[in-house]
């Protein structure tokens, strides 16, 4: 992973030597005490409410975040996600977050579904790698913080512009 970035390697070597959930629980420490918090306020990609408010009454959805709890909830509360979502993993729930499928299988297990019937949608290499290990679909956004090529290493099985491009291509499938 270290040819994706030092980002990707430095994450890939913290969750091989067991310190991602002391990394994760460390920044979520600092985020209570308000140090390292953002100036840029949280934003939701645009069609992105609509595009859950659709889906939710067609498949289960779940949300999984490397993020800690703190910060991972207080996105879900500022946008006024959470009821769209069986379950939500931050990077303290499993054992090993991502790129490991630990927390797609916990995610699958609370949806009562299988992790190979599951569709993984992230921006980042870690997302695609935990998806594809887990045995899921796997589709790269580019509205964030991957790139098309290092997703398409990753193994992505399909590359969209936007996040909310998902609802087409889905609808798609709903109606036939």
């Amino acid at each position: 992973m270290f040819t994706e970035g030092p980002g990707n390697w430095a994450y890939n070597l913290a969750d091989k030597m067991g310190l991602d959930n002391k990394i994760v629980a460390i920044g979520d420490r600092l985020y209570e005490l308000g140090i390292g918090e953002s100036a840029q306020p949280f934003q939701l990609i645009r069609g992105v409410r609509e595009m859950l408010a659709y889906l939710q009454n067609h498949y289960l959805l779940s949300i999984i975040s490397a993020r800690g709890q703190k910060s991972t909830f207080r996105f879900l509360f500022q946008f006024e996600l959470l009821p769209y979502f069986r379950a939500v993993a931050t990077g303290q729930t499993c054992v090993h977050t991502k790129p490991y499928p630990d927390p797609i299988e916990w995610a699958a297990a609370r949806m009562g579904v299988y992790p190979t019937s599951c569709l993984v949608v992230g921006d980042t290499v870690v997302d695609i790698v935990s998806g594809k290990k887990a045995g899921a679909q796997t589709v790269g956004v580019l509205c964030g913080f991957g790139g098309r090529k290092e997703l398409e290493r990753a193994g992505a099985d399909l590359i969209l512009d936007n996040t909310a491009d998902l609802l087409d291509l889905l609808v798609k499938k709903i109606i036939l």
